[in-house]
């Protein structure tokens, strides 16, 4: 709870603010929602080291697949990957803080 506060904290929100059931979605390990992203025609770079254009699935912040999504994916937001470059998986682990 305590990241979760220093978030709110940078977007202007007391956590005081929160009525009891928004504060619980900040809980660690506790998913209510579903956040599926599609990443359309984004260029990837592949495992095999290629690149091709190709559909990205994220759901709840990790790589559901890459290339085929399957129909029944629910998509709750669509991002239009064209001329963007994407490394699914990649981390990058450089911060500042």
């Amino acid at each position: 709870m305590e990241i979760a506060n220093i978030k709110l904290k940078s977007l202007g929100i007391a956590i005081d603010e929160l009525s009891a059931d928004q504060k619980s979605y900040l809980e660690p390990g506790i998913r209510r929602y579903t956040l599926n992203t599609l990443i359309q025609n984004v260029t990837a770079l592949l495992p095999d080291g290629t690149t091709d254009v190709v559909n990205i699935a994220v759901a709840n912040d990790e790589i559901f697949s890459v290339g085929d999504v399957p129909d029944d994916f629910q998509r709750t937001e669509v991002i239009d990957g064209t001329k963007h470059f994407a490394v699914p998986g990649f981390v990058n682990a450089h911060t500042h803080v």
